[in-house]
C-alpha cells in the first residue's frame, strides 16, 4: 500500500510517501519521496489552489490508498483559519480523487508514531532518519512530520 502523509501550513505543505507492506513481524516501510511544496501569493484562496493542485500531482504521480493530513485544533486568527481552510480543500480534493482520506491530530499522529504524543520536530528527524534510513537535514521537519503522518497513517485502523 502507498501512503502519502501531508504537513500543512498556511503558505506551505509538507509531504512524504511511502510503500508500506504488513507481513508476520509488522509494517515495513520504504521510503518513495517527500519534500515541500510552496506558493508565494499573497491571496490565500490562490495560495491553497496552487497547493492543493500540487498536492493532486502527487496522488497521480503516486497512487496512494490513503491519505492522512495533520488536523490542527489550536489557535485563533488568520494563521489558525487559513490552517482549517487548506487542511478542508486538501481533505475534499483528496477524498474525489484518492478515497480513503485520515485526518489526525497532532498528539494521535506523534503517539501512532513515537508511542507518545508529544514528540519534538527534532524528534521526528531523527526517527526518519533511523527507522526509514531517510537523511534529512535539521531544518526538513516539514518533511519528517509528512513521513511520520504516512507511517500514523498506516498503522491506523478507525
Amino acid at each position: 500500500m502507498i501512503v502519502l502523509g501531508l504537513d500543512t501550513a498556511t503558505r506551505s505543505c509538507g509531504y512524504g510517501v511511502l510503500n508500506v507492506n504488513l507481513d508476520a513481524s509488522g509494517h515495513r516501510y520504504r521510503y518513495r519521496e517527500c519534500g515541500v511544496l510552496t506558493s508565494d501569493f499573497a491571496d490565500p484562496v490562490s495560495r491553497y489552489c496552487e497547493i492543493v493542485t500540487e498536492v493532486e500531482n502527487l496522488v497521480r504521480e503516486h497512487r496512494p490508498a490513503r491519505a492522512v493530513l495533520e488536523l490542527h485544533s489550536f489557535g485563533v486568527g488568520r494563521n489558525a483559519i487559513g490552517l482549517h481552510e487548506l487542511g478542508g480543500a486538501l481533505a475534499v480534493s483528496l477524498r474525489r480523487i484518492c478515497g480513503d482520506v485520515i485526518r489526525l491530530r497532532p498528539g494521535t499522529w506523534r503517539k501512532a508514531t513515537f508511542g507518545r504524543g508529544r514528540a519534538t520536530k527534532a524528534e521526528a528527524i531523527a526517527w526518519v532518519r533511523a527507522q526509514l534510513g531517510v537523511e534529512l537535514r535539521d531544518n526538513q521537519d516539514d518533511e519528517a512530520e509528512a513521513l511520520c503522518l504516512a507511517v500514523a497513517g498506516a498503522r491506523w485502523t478507525p
